[in-house]
């Protein structure tokens, strides 16, 4: 369930020296500072790390805040006035496994051309479609957990259950203004001892769950998992969760 940081760039690309740069959904800000910042130029003006959440935007800043590198809490969707402040203003944005949080992506997308430059570029990546909320989904019918988790869908991949993620993403992105460079999507699995899931799931689920339930949801969560038949034996027999998503890794310029 980690970040997704290839960056999805053409390999003749370059970046432009002296550019402005915007990471959305930049977390805790290590995937910023290790990975997008040295394939920067060194003669990067600015790099601005945004995300909604106050205590990773806090925490990045005290870690990776620096001269050239600063962060802030802003939602790409609702705080227009930091769009308004940066209208034409970047040269390159980037966005790591944060677009499948979003819902409203239509405004998202079209705040995130707003703040390019004409000429500028968008690279991201982000999930289509994972067994994840596959489990979340089913617990969220019951009568015990559905208190708890029934607004999962506001932090699901809008593109969950879509038949076509990919031409519905290829619609936005060019009806929010952009030219669509590159678009794949590659399909990943991982296995996971079904052990760790219970902590996994209540660590990754954007809802909080009371303290004193962790225990009756960890049980919860292995049995969804086992019903739906997502797990899978080890050769030493151990118990795994078969967990696989699709990733989009897409790059979109803004027409000059």
């Amino acid at each position: 369930m980690g970040k997704l940081t290839h960056i999805p760039l053409h390999t003749k690309h370059e970046h432009q020296k002296d550019c402005q740069v915007l990471d959305v959904g930049c977390g805790t800000g290590n995937v910023t500072h290790d990975v997008l910042q040295p394939v920067l130029p060194v003669a990067t003006r600015e790099v601005i790390g945004i995300d909604r959440d106050r205590t990773v935007v806090e925490y990045a800043s005290g870690n990776y805040g620096g001269r050239k590198l600063r962060f802030e809490q802003v939602d790409i969707v609702h705080d227009r006035k930091f769009v308004d402040a940066h209208l034409n203003y970047f040269d390159h944005i980037f966005s790591f496994s944060c677009l499948h949080f979003v819902r409203e992506h239509t405004t998202a997308l079209k705040h995130i051309r707003e703040m390019l430059r004409p000429g500028g570029d968008f690279s991201f990546s982000c999930v289509t479609s994972n067994n994840f909320f596959k489990v979340v989904a089913d617990m969220a019918q019951t009568e015990k957990w559905r208190p708890h988790i029934a607004h999962y869908e506001n932090f699901m991949s809008p593109y969950q259950f879509s038949q076509n993620p990919m031409g519905h993403l290829a619609d936005l992105l060019t009806g929010a203004g952009f030219r669509v460079t590159r678009l794949t999507i590659e399909p990943r699995e991982t296995k996971v001892p079904l052990s760790y899931c219970p902590g996994m799931f209540i660590s990754h689920l954007p809802m909080e769950i009371p303290t004193d339930l962790h225990h009756e949801f960890g049980l919860s969560v292995l049995k969804t998992i086992r019903e739906l038949n997502l797990s899978c034996s080890a050769e030493d027999n151990k118990e795994l969760f078969y967990c696989y998503f699709d990733a989009v890794f897409g790059h979109v310029t803004r027409p000059n």
